[in-house]
């Protein structure tokens, strides 16, 4: 049988349901109103948050949370009761003892009794139920309800309304506010842009701003409530605060310069900016290229160049690409050439290109250009472009002197230059006779040109041979000369240089100058002997001392003056020794003077640099002794070594003076006979020139004379009168050498020309021209063409037995042969070297020459003239080691000779030229060295032969400069004779003839110097260049 169950009375259990349905009331009125509260907090301060700054999501996301966090407090709390753990009669009964805590007890234990499992097992049921029913009787005099405490639910319920009005009235006034609030607060992740009252448009999140610059920064503003501040502050990270007012619906604040990155926070009401400021430089210009494309006629490539300055010079009609870089990046760039429209420039990263602009006037060009950041220069970027003209070439002839002379048979080198800025085309040389025996004479060849290697040849150099042989110039002519050049500018007429004349001197006037030299050398070595002479008197005088004066202190003094004298005088007749080398290396030019009249004056020379060197230092040494002497005894000794030196140089000077004068005379007599050949020559060459015109002017008188003939007629006359005054100074001068020399044939000539009244008929035929009376005037022209010859030829001197080494016996030392030698191989080298040069240029221009078969037969003949010295030379030889060079420069000069005579100069004629120069040169050497080795019988021969072969050797070295075998000859320096740069000393002797010694003139032959504008027809200015070493 079943246990009898015991139940509470259903007015106790009506009683408990009520106090759960309050409870329910109450704690879901708590959770609702708390979760509520909690969740609108968090959206109110969220709210709150953006109305005073931006909200950051951290701060949203955590205020969300934390009113989730809130909310679902309040739900686990109801949940908890009312879910999980719903209570039971129990439950409820201790509700009930929290508020009637006696009831409570009670009502906790009957529940306990009508509970099975909790009554205790010996309870009598009877008991329990009476229990049961006494409790039940008691709990209905209570309400339950009235235990349930209300006040949380109620506090919930005000905090809800608490948070709740505010927010409904901020949705009610702001609702866009209140709405964008709800949804930042609601999505705090989004990125949903704070609704601010005030908004500032505009504004951006990164500034990049010019490095140290002040900056702006300008922001519209939206008012879009009731409120409406009037000003907006900014500040930079912690610098001073600034503010600005708002104008025009927008605000202005200027923020000072930055060097450092920082951030700019900006705030109008409720709006409030971070701006992220980096402060950097503006872009700069790096570097600006100008790639240039000249024009087509010059034929350049394109160039490129760095603009420097700027400023970018170029030649007009150029097309001109400018490409720069800058410092950074460029979002843009453009150029306003002028005042035209900008043109936006091609862009690649840092780079820009303009594109081809083509200037023809001057103009500036404005670059501009904005980095990728939006920063710009300050201002833009100028540049001055300048079209240039094309200029000129710049021609000039080296160091040729304005005004220079050489002689008929030199070979002048014309060292042409041209410079050009953008390149030479073409250079030449022009030539043109100005004064002449012949008015209407011209050069073979006017002109010389040789065009430059490729249109970029910025500097044209190239040397032009000129030579009166190969040019038909005839002696006593005047040539102008110019350099021109041309460069590659359409239609530009050739630049020129400036005109230098050329005087060409005939070989007579040239011997006579060097005698003047001569004679004047003559005359400073005179005072050197009377020097001496004096230096010698004054040595004996101080011999003739008493024992107590000659070891006084005084005596000692006087012998230190002698001394210094004797070493001044020394160095005096050495100095005209060498201005003696520089006359006769001119001499060596001049094919006129012989052989043994050069080998005199060498010897002569030699003998001055020996005494000066010898007998006269070893007077001066002995002389510094006798100053030093510490006894009279041995000052007496030194004293009288002096002496005896210083009488062995008189001795020897007064034996000089005596056959320096013998060969003035031997000179002079072969002078004179030159000059009267050179007057035959003149008369000859007028009598040609007025066959030439008489045919057409024959009958007329000299007033109708068309204007071309009285000119030629005038000038012919006057050519006429420098002949008549040449004559009278032969007469004059032969007359006064036959008084000093009683020569029989000059003093018979002298008289036949005062006997025929030279002068006077001379001029006599000069009227006659001037007259236009020809045919008599050609008639008594080749009457003194014969006289002048004749005459000439009476005075011509001997020729010599002997050019060579062995033709003065057998009794001639061998050194001696070897040095007569020498001095003849020099003059046969100078020699070809002239043939080689005229054979060179004719080479060059024969397509040009309209007589170039004459020319060639007229240098056929100067190598056949040099060999047949050559051959004298041979014949007199008995030296043997000089056959082998002799016998193979004969073959070469015959092969040369032959070639040129069948009118071939190329390497038929040069080739062979260049072994006869390479044999003679070899010659020379082999010489030299022979004579070195040379024993002489005494010191002092042996001295002077020493000494007059450096001087040859010195002659042959200079003469040879630039011309070897192996070179060309068209480029080398000059041959003829050696350089002759370097004129000896000014000298102070009364030379005949001589005027204006400050005069110089510069000849041909190697480096030139300038000569007088008068210089024209008298003969002794023509060598004043020999008399100053500039």
């Amino acid at each position: 049988m079943a246990p009898e169950r015991i139940t509470l009375p259903d007015s106790l259990r009506a009683q408990f349901a009520g106090l759960e349905r309050a409870l329910w009331r109450t704690e879901t009125a708590h959770a609702a109103c708390g979760a509520a509260a909690a969740l609108t907090a968090s959206f109110a301060l969220v709210f709150l948050c953006d109305r005073i700054g931006d909200t950051p999501k951290t701060l949203r996301t955590a205020l969300l949370l934390a009113g989730l966090a809130g909310a679902a407090w309040f739900a686990m709390r109801w949940c908890r009761h009312w879910v999980w753990q719903r209570r039971d009669l129990r439950s409820l009964s201790n509700v009930v003892q929290h508020g009637h805590r006696r009831l409570g007890d009670r009502l906790l234990g009957i529940v306990e009794l009508a509970e099975e499992k909790q009554r205790p097992a010996n309870m009598s049921l009877a008991l329990c139920r009476a229990a049961i029913r006494q409790v039940s009787a008691e709990a209905a005099k209570f309400d339950f309800s009235e235990v349930v405490n209300a006040r949380p639910a109620r506090l919930a319920t005000f905090a809800l309304a608490g948070v709740l009005v505010p927010v409904v009235f901020a949705f009610g006034v702001a609702p866009a506010a209140g709405w964008n609030a709800l949804q930042r607060w609601a999505v705090p992740v989004a990125g949903i842009p704070r609704y601010t009252f005030i908004a500032l448009d505009n504004v951006p999140a990164k500034l990049v701003v010019p490095h140290g610059e002040p900056f702006e920064l300008v922001a519209k503003v939206t008012y879009r409530s009731f409120w409406k501040p009037a000003s907006a502050s900014g500040r930079f990270e912690l610098q001073t605060k600034l503010s600005a007012p708002v104008k025009n619906g927008q605000v202005r604040l200027t923020i000072p310069g930055q060097t450092q990155d920082g951030t700019l926070r900006v705030r109008l009401g409720d709006a409030t900016h971070a701006i992220a400021v980096k402060p950097l430089h503006r872009p700069a210009l790096k570097q600006l290229a100008a790639n240039v494309e000249l024009p087509a006629y010059l034929q350049y490539p394109s160039t490129t160049q760095v603009v420097q300055n700027a400023a970018l010079p170029v030649l007009e009609g150029s097309r001109v690409t400018l490409a720069g870089t800058a410092t950074r990046p460029l979002a843009s760039a453009e150029v306003a050439v002028d005042k035209a429209e900008p043109v936006s420039l091609l862009l690649a990263g840092e780079k820009f290109n303009s594109g081809a602009l083509k200037l023809d006037a001057a103009s500036q060009a404005a670059f501009d250009w904005r980095d990728e950041f939006g920063l710009k220069p300050v201002a833009p970027w100028l540049l001055a472009l300048r079209p240039t003209k094309d200029a000129a070439p710049r021609v000039d002839l080296g160091d040729l002197p304005l005004e220079v002379s050489i002689l008929e048979t030199d070979v002048l080198p014309l060292k042409f230059s041209a410079t050009d800025d953008f390149g030479v085309r073409e250079g030449f040389v022009t030539t043109e006779i100005v004064a002449s025996l012949d008015p209407t004479n011209t050069p073979a060849i006017a002109q010389f040109k040789k065009a430059a290697a490729g249109a970029q040849e910025r500097r044209f150099t190239n040397t032009f041979l000129f030579s009166p042989t190969v040019l038909r110039i005839p002696a006593d002519s005047v040539v102008e000369v110019k350099g021109r050049a041309t460069d590659f500018l359409p239609g530009r007429e050739p630049a020129e240089s400036v005109t230098h004349r050329i005087s060409i001197v005939g070989l007579a006037k040239h011997a006579e100058a060097v005698r003047q030299q001569l004679d004047a050398l003559f005359a400073q070595v005179e005072e050197v002997t009377r020097k001496e002479e004096a230096i010698a008197n004054a040595t004996r005088e101080l011999m003739g001392l008493p024992e107590d004066k000659l070891k006084s202190e005084e005596a000692g003094k006087k012998a230190g003056e002698q001394a210094d004298e004797q070493a001044r005088n020394a160095a005096q007749l050495d100095r005209l020794a060498q201005q003696g080398q520089d006359v006769i290396r001119e001499a060596l030019r001049n094919p006129t003077l012989t052989q043994q009249t050069l080998r005199e004056w060498t010897q002569n020379l030699a003998q001055m640099k020996s005494l000066a060197a010898g007998e006269m230092k070893q007077a001066q040494q002995s002389l510094q002794k006798a100053q030093e002497a510490g006894s009279p005894q041995e000052r007496a000794e030194e004293a009288t070594k002096a002496r005896d030196a210083e009488e062995k140089a008189l001795e020897q000077l007064q034996a000089l003076q005596k056959k320096m004068n013998d060969g003035l005379d031997n000179l002079q007599a072969l002078t004179l006979s030159q000059r009267l050949k050179k007057l035959s020559e003149s008369e000859r060459g007028l009598s040609d020139q007025l066959g030439k015109v008489v045919g057409e002017t024959i009958g007329m008188l000299p007033r109708e004379l068309p204007d071309r003939f009285k000119k030629i007629n005038t000038s012919l006359a006057s050519d006429q009168s420098n002949v008549k005054a040449e004559a009278e100074k032969v007469v004059a001068e032969m007359s006064r050498f036959f008084d000093r020399t009683q020569r029989e044939n000059y003093g018979d000539v002298a008289k036949e020309m005062k006997t025929l009244n030279t002068a006077n008929e001379l001029d006599r035929v000069r009227g006659m021209i001037d007259a236009n009376i020809s045919m008599d005037a050609m008639g008594n022209l080749a009457t003194w063409t014969k006289r002048f010859a004749d005459w000439s030829k009476k005075l011509e001197p001997p020729e010599e037995e002997s050019q060579g080494g062995g033709g003065e016996g057998e009794g001639k030392p061998k050194d001696d042969k070897w040095l007569k030698m020498l001095l003849a191989a020099i003059r046969l080298r100078a020699g070809e070297a002239r043939v080689l040069q005229q054979t060179t240029l004719l080479d060059e221009e024969k397509a040009r020459h309209p007589r170039f078969a004459e020319a060639t037969t007229r240098v056929g003949q100067q190598q056949r003239e040099l060999r047949g010295d050559l051959t004298k030379l041979q014949m007199n030889n008995d030296l043997d080691p000089a056959r082998d060079y002799l016998l193979e420069t004969q073959d070469a000069m015959r092969e040369a000779e032959s070639a040129l005579f069948d009118k071939l100069t190329g390497d038929p004629a040069q080739k062979p030229e260049n072994t006869a120069l390479a044999q003679l040169s070899d010659l020379i050497n082999f010489i030299n060295e022979q004579a070195k080795r040379q024993k002489s019988s005494s010191q002092q021969q042996q001295q002077q032969q020493q000494a007059e072969a450096e001087m040859l050797m010195q002659m042959a070295q200079q003469e040879q400069v630039g011309m070897r075998p192996s070179q060309q000859p068209a480029t080398g320096p000059n041959q003829n004779g050696g350089t002759t740069d370097k004129a000896s000393p000014g000298t102070t002797g009364d030379a005949k003839g001589a005027e204006a010694a400050a005069r110089r003139t510069g000849k041909g032959s190697g480096t030139t110097r300038p000569v007088p504008s008068e210089f024209r027809e008298a003969l002794e200015n023509y060598f004043k260049a020999v008399e100053a070493k500039p």
